[in-house]
């Protein structure tokens, strides 16, 4: 098996103490104690505590092939969902950062924007489809996993895909 770097052995450790306590309640000292990591390495790599979440983010999320176009995009969203499903626990601590909330929503707005621009026949039609469907999607990711209703991953796709598909009939956009 192979070491994790420092960098990445702090990002595990404050993934594993979100699964078990807020983000507001959990110190660079709680992370230093549970990874054995000096603070002098920690701070070499991160600024503060959420700076590391946005390295979590981007080493789970925007880096992964959740925003890649190697999969159908119904495909590509049900996997997704059921990846923060099998890791609700972090993830619903995670949503209460704004700053993560910021840099999922601007990853999602790329991700749709490379998608769907040649769809439209302006790119600023193209720019405000994105963005609010972006702003919906981070609100879907969030509500999927309160899961008040128990929708499955399935379920959740096929919604998000349909509300892109009718948005794009909204904005008079060619339909992929």
């Amino acid at each position: 098996m192979k070491k994790l770097s420092s960098k990445d052995l702090l990002a595990e450790t404050l993934h594993e103490l979100m699964c078990r306590m807020p983000f507001e309640s959990i110190s660079v000292t709680d992370i230093l104690k549970a990874c054995g990591v000096s603070r002098t390495t920690f701070y070499r790599h991160f600024y503060n505590k959420t700076d590391l979440l946005l390295y979590l983010f981007d080493s789970r999320i925007v880096l992964s092939n959740f925003f890649s176009f190697y999969a159908p995009s119904y495909e590509r969203e049900k996997n997704f969902f059921s990846y923060l499903q099998q890791d609700s626990a972090f993830w619903i601590q995670a949503f209460s950062v704004p700053e993560l909330l910021e840099r999922w929503q601007s990853a999602a707005q790329k991700s749709l924007l490379m998608e769907y621009q040649d769809c439209f026949s302006s790119l600023e039609d193209a720019y405000f489809f994105s963005a609010a469907m972006s702003a919906a999607y981070v609100h879907i990711n969030r509500t999927y996993l309160s899961n008040p209703r128990g929708y499955t991953a399935e379920e959740i796709a096929s919604y998000f895909r349909k509300m892109i598909l009718g948005s794009l009939q909204i904005f008079g956009a060619r339909i992929p």
